[in-house]
């Protein structure tokens, strides 16, 4: 080969080589190492860890798929860390496959909300203020599965987010999905009417209110219906547990509020034999 076309030739493989290496870095979807891991069972379900302490040997075998990226500012510093997971069931029944479409649409909203929209915000941050006292973003999504047998797999979500100030924002989310099939709304666990299950919750959450006042907000007792998210509910092996996020019932100090209502008191208004 004539030196020329050998140097042009070398050239465009450089160029080949530079062009490819600057797409990946710039796609959110391939600059951040996704995994697929087993979950841990190292944990109780008040952690924010993922995992389960359940035997899944009557439900889905579950395992972890992560995202762990760091977005790079424009002085080579770190404008946002990210470690998001959610769960995977094994299988390629119905049920599986929508259990793992609903958790995957998570995934890719909460990986494009932070590589795109938090970096961003950050990368503002940065320039606003010369990068003077900048601490890096972060946005961090765990899970936990609560209960994983042949009625119900119910998943506790929780997200932790720092976009500057003093303090982080914490978020919990759950879902339960029957094995028979489905997604479940909290009028789905229960045979009888709305107003007569709102009783019991209303009663069980006033009744852990009155324990420590000074914990929530002066009419938290009396906004309980009002402000209730009817979604905001998990199951485990014991207990049906509803939740309010921070700022609901109580302030931040006090965090997110659980109320535990254990099956055998609701026995007689439950659908199934939890």
């Amino acid at each position: 080969m004539p030196r020329r076309l050998f140097i042009i030739f070398i050239a465009a493989v450089f160029c080949i080589a530079a062009v490819l290496s600057s797409c990946a870095k710039n796609d959110p979807g391939t600059q951040g190492e996704m995994t697929e891991t087993a979950a841990t069972s190292d944990v109780s379900s008040e952690s924010t860890q993922n995992g389960s302490d359940l035997n899944e040997s009557a439900g889905y075998a579950v395992s972890a798929e992560t995202y762990v990226d760091e977005i790079g500012a424009d002085d080579g510093g770190i404008l946002v860390t990210i470690d998001i997971s959610v769960p995977h069931v094994e299988g390629t029944g119905e049920n599986e496959m929508n259990i793992n479409d609903y958790y995957d649409n998570i995934y890719e909203k909460e990986i494009n909300y932070a590589a795109i929209d938090l970096a961003t915000l950050a990368q503002d941050a940065v320039t606003t203020s010369g990068g003077e006292n900048f601490r890096p973003y972060y946005f961090a999504s765990y899970y936990h599965v609560t209960r994983n047998d042949d009625l119900a797999f119910s998943v506790v979500r929780s997200t932790s987010e720092f976009t500057g100030g003093v303090s982080e924002s914490e978020r919990m989310a759950a879902e339960t999905f029957f094995m028979s099939g489905g997604k479940a709304a909290l009028s789905d666990i229960f045979k009888v009417g709305q107003d007569e299950y709102m009783k019991v919750i209303t009663g069980k959450v006033r009744e852990k209110i009155k324990k420590a006042p000074d914990d929530y907000f002066p009419n938290a007792a009396e906004d309980i219906e009002n402000v209730y998210d009817t979604g905001d509910f998990y199951l485990t092996n014991d207990a049906l547990v509803v939740f309010f996020n921070t700022y609901a019932i109580a302030p931040y100090t006090t965090g997110i509020v659980t109320v535990e209502i254990p099956y055998e008191e609701i026995s007689e208004m439950l659908s199934l034999a939890f």
